[in-house]
């Protein structure tokens, strides 16, 4: 496991994150790094200090936490902390670590950051045994209902779908593969791919046009593609910098 889990507290009421920053204390594996009452605050938060757990609650002051989710580019954990019991199986499907209740127990809070630390530590050692690919090799995978050789320089882009990817081909096939984002950003070639956002990954070399809107918003259109994909800001100044002459 990393050394330390960096980690912020997201709820509306001063007195919880206390209360929780308190029970986290013992827990040196774990830096409580920052907190936040509101989801704005959260955001800011989050892309400032990148944690690797977000300890969240899910009614704020007119707002849900499951918000959050969508709002964010940086990727982390999420344990929620609720007084209800009502968002259990959604918590689930959203892949939380866990979901703990209010009054949180210290021992029931133990068991999530052992939990939590296991599951960083897998993770990190997976990643560690992937091989490095290059744009000559290929993948095995099926395409309309065949398995086809694929080179990795024929993927033209690659989008999260939970804990499978979406693969977009030269052709503009489409094929689900049981791979993480975070299992390509190791695997696949920098000079020739980039992360674009949470959600996306892109060849660089079927790149037609990058185009903004306002002041931190773009939006980048692959050749051969109708619809744009979008660039989160965390991730554009590395994509212009890509391009430079």
């Amino acid at each position: 496991m990393k050394s330390k889990l960096k980690a912020i507290i997201v709820d509306d009421e001063p007195y919880a994150r206390a209360e929780l920053a308190e029970l986290l204390a013992p827990h040196s594996q774990v830096e409580l790094t920052g907190e936040a009452g509101s989801l704005t605050e959260a955001v800011e938060l989050i892309e400032t200090n990148k944690p690797d757990v977000v300890f969240l609650d899910i009614e704020m002051n007119g707002e849900n936490g499951f918000e959050l989710l969508n709002l964010c580019d940086i990727e982390f954990k999420t344990v929620f902390v609720t007084a209800y019991n009502q968002y259990a199986i959604r918590a689930f499907e959203v892949n939380a670590i866990d979901y703990l209740l209010k009054p949180v127990n210290a021992q029931r809070l133990a068991q999530t950051i052992k939990k939590l630390g296991e599951q960083v530590s897998a993770e990190h050692e997976a990643a560690n045994e992937l091989p490095k690919l290059t744009s000559d090799d290929r993948l095995l995978i099926t395409l309309s209902r065949k398995m086809n050789f694929i080179k990795i320089s024929d993927i033209k882009y690659i989008l999260a779908a939970g804990d499978y990817s979406e693969l977009v081909t030269v052709n503009n096939d489409h094929a689900l593969v049981q791979r993480k984002m975070r299992e390509w950003e190791v695997q696949l070639p920098e000079k020739n791919f980039q992360r674009i956002h949470r959600t996306t990954i892109i060849n660089l070399d079927f790149v037609d046009k990058i185009e903004r809107y306002g002041k931190e918003n773009a939006i980048v259109f692959m050749k051969g593609v109708e619809k744009h994909l979008d660039i989160s800001k965390n991730y554009l100044s590395e994509l212009k910098s890509r391009f430079k002459v």
